[in-house]
């Protein structure tokens, strides 16, 4: 070919550079991706073979994450690797090797692997914080963790159960007036909204000192933010593509606020909980009368000391010994390090909003369930809260812990539907050798913990039955520890789990001693419906009816009228000398009086009675201390401050008082 002939040839610089240069960019990118979707390959680890857009993502969307991992453990083994997007996820199924990952070996799997979440977004160099997010104990790492860790596990002891459950109680004799409210129309009703408006007016009541409206108004704004938030569908486009295309972090987070900001009324619901939290700290720092040991008030008189005699025993969760009260005293001659930041507080109370609210009015859902498909259960767990009552004659922490077959069934609905079914996970601190397998540093390895709990080999051959007598003292010794994994194991599982059994055991057993729950047309049948999101599990309906009848002989014969939820609900407050047959007022006068002097050291204001009628005084919202009136937050009209003290009473109203965004279940006026 002649030098003419070549400069005849086409000009390349236009369409055909583009089309050449865009063929390069794709088998370039086509070659990144096949080596990301080497990496569980290399490691000797086996599992479905990933797709070059989705990984394996694409089958949590046409079956179900459930149904995926159930069957990819049934082909490849107990330690099964698979890709969320590009991320290499190692499922293990195996007890063993999880009590060394969560126990024994915990310092080489010390944090929490980033599963749904994007990379990092950066700025100037610097992984950037995302406010409500970056300083919380889920994302913490290290030697941070175990300093925040150390100084929140002292709020979940038993003392402090104790002094919480008066409170647990004054919002769960709420939920029994607003079941009696509907119970009486003869109409079925869906009682899982009830019990999310619980856990969020109890969250905030215990944890962090106001009182919202979400027991009575659906549309709370605390409330409905933590819902949409927690609303994440697993099938939803735009999570699917940004757990896919993890390096476009940035735009997925903007697509994500403008879609949440769809849902919440133009409003982003995260930035609406943040600003909500902030005022609740703002208000606890400014106001001195109104602080409360609760949470809150922990994390901001916290110092955080030398961890070097911190064991993983006290950074563990536990339903018995108070490991952290040894720790607590055990460090107090340490070394004072630092406080815990404003940014500590804000992410940490962000976090415990949304958890308590969403895990505990599950679990109370999926075990309402059971109790409607196995009545004996129920009147078993009836017929031992009679027992308790005329025995002990009030529920608290102590006396509901009593409740073996309560425990049993609470525990036997969490293994069936453990409501974060897909959260429990860690990261590999080292590489590491696990018989054939190659475990590289950042490895993330995952718990399945719903496969786990309906595996026959852990729990025999009935495993998918509802068998509460499983968790019996006599078998429960029998179930491997790792077998059971609803609050996840070792010094990083839940920290709340005390505070979530608490609170579904005082909310059922105050439930129970009132009314049956039965089914209706829209109940599910025996295998409920779900609504599965990477938050968790939840039932997509939980419609029952609750029968307005007494236990048998409870009332010994009297009008059941004179019962209503209100009168009910007062039974905590007369402590020993209680009795429930003991109903008129003027013994009820008399007695509360009496109880007062002898323990009048314990009471607040919402323990007092009546000098009018004897009945127990109930907080509105509104409050007068020291002569100055307590208003909500003009902002966050919602926040309602509670105060320890400072309150008299001047006359009983004898009705309800009900103001815009205000606990309305006000029996007595305060001043």
């Amino acid at each position: 070919m002649s030098f003419e002939a070549l400069y005849h040839l086409p000009d390349l610089t236009g369409t055909m550079w583009t089309v050449t240069l865009l063929a390069v960019v794709v088998v370039l990118w086509l070659l990144y991706r096949k080596r990301c979707f080497s990496v569980l390959k290399n490691m000797g680890v086996p599992g479905p073979e990933p797709n070059i857009i989705f990984g394996n993502m694409f089958e949590f969307i046409t079956k179900t994450p459930i149904q995926s991992i159930d069957e990819w453990i049934k082909k490849y083994g107990k330690i099964v690797g698979y890709y969320l997007g590009t991320k290499p996820v190692v499922l293990v199924a195996d007890v063993d090797l999880l009590k060394k990952i969560q126990v024994s070996d915990f310092h080489k799997f010390i944090n929490r692997a980033n599963l749904v979440r994007g990379d990092p977004e950066k700025k100037n160099g610097k992984v950037k914080r995302v406010e409500g997010q970056s300083q919380s104990l889920v994302a913490l790492r290290d030697k941070r963790w175990k300093e925040i860790r150390s100084i929140i596990t002292p709020s979940f002891t038993a003392s402090k159960m104790k002094q919480m459950a008066p409170i647990m109680n004054s919002a769960i004799d709420s939920l029994v007036e607003n079941v009696e409210k509907k119970s009486t129309s003869g109409d079925s009703f869906d009682i899982y909204p009830l019990f999310q408006g619980l856990t969020m007016d109890v969250i905030g009541r215990t944890a962090f000192g106001i009182q919202t409206d979400a027991q009575n108004n659906p549309d709370d704004p605390l409330l409905r933010s933590s819902k949409i938030l927690l609303s994440r569908d697993i099938r939803n486009p735009i999570n699917l593509l940004a757990i896919s295309f993890r390096s476009l972090t940035t735009f997925w987070n903007k697509l994500n606020q403008f879609n949440l900001m769809m849902k919440n009324k133009g409003t982003n619901p995260f930035t609406e909980l943040i600003e909500s939290v902030k005022t609740v700290i703002a208000m606890r720092r400014d106001k001195k009368e109104s602080r409360r040991q609760d949470l809150l008030q922990l994390m901001i008189d916290a110092e955080i000391d030398d961890l070097k005699n911190v064991t993983s025993e006290d950074l563990t969760a536990t339903g018995g010994t108070d490991n952290s009260e040894k720790q607590s005293k055990s460090s107090s001659s340490n070394k004072l390090i630092r406080r815990m930041t404003d940014a500590d507080i804000l992410d940490n109370s962000v976090l415990f909003f949304i958890a308590a609210y969403e895990t505990t009015s599950t679990a109370l859902a999926f075990t309402t369930h059971f109790l409607i498909h196995y009545p004996e259960a129920q009147d078993k767990i009836r017929a031992e809260v009679q027992n308790l009552l005329e025995t002990e004659g009030e529920l608290d922490y102590y006396s509901v812990n009593k409740l073996q077959y309560l425990d049993q069934v609470l525990h036997e609905s969490l293994r069936m539907y453990p409501p974060v079914y897909l959260f429990i996970s860690r990261e590999c601190a080292e590489d590491m050798d696990i018989g054939n397998i190659k475990l590289k540093k950042g490895t993330a390895i995952q718990v399945p913990a719903y496969h786990m709990h309906r595996d026959q080999e852990l729990w025999g051959p009935d495993a998918n039955e509802f068998r509460p007598e499983r968790f019996s003292p006599e078998n429960k010794s029998k179930i491997h520890p790792m077998a059971f994994q609803a609050f996840g194991a070792g010094p990083r599982n839940c920290v709340g789990m005390r505070f979530a059994f608490m609170e579904a055991k005082l909310a059922l057993a105050k439930l129970l001693s009132k009314y049956k729950f039965k089914a209706c047309s829209e109940t599910d049948k025996e295998k409920i419906s779900l609504k599965i999101s990477f938050a968790g599990l939840n039932p997509k309906n939980g419609i029952v009816e609750p029968d307005n009848s007494p236990m048998d002989g409870y009332f010994n014969g009297q009008n059941e009228q004179e019962f209503s939820a209100h009168d009910f609900g007062e039974q905590r407050r007369y402590r020993g000398n209680y009795h429930p047959r003991r109903r008129d007022s003027k013994h009820r006068q008399k007695e509360g009086e009496d109880d007062d002097k002898e323990k009048g050291k314990e009471d607040d204001g919402n323990n007092a009675d009546c000098s009018k009628c004897g009945r127990a005084m109930v907080d509105t919202g509104g409050r007068v201390v020291n002569g100055v009136a307590v208003k909500p937050m003009n902002k966050y009209p919602w926040i309602i401050p509670l105060y320890a003290g400072g309150d008299k009473m001047i006359e009983c109203g004898g009705a309800l008082i009900s103001k815009s965004f205000i606990m309305t279940a006000a029996h007595c006026v305060f001043k």
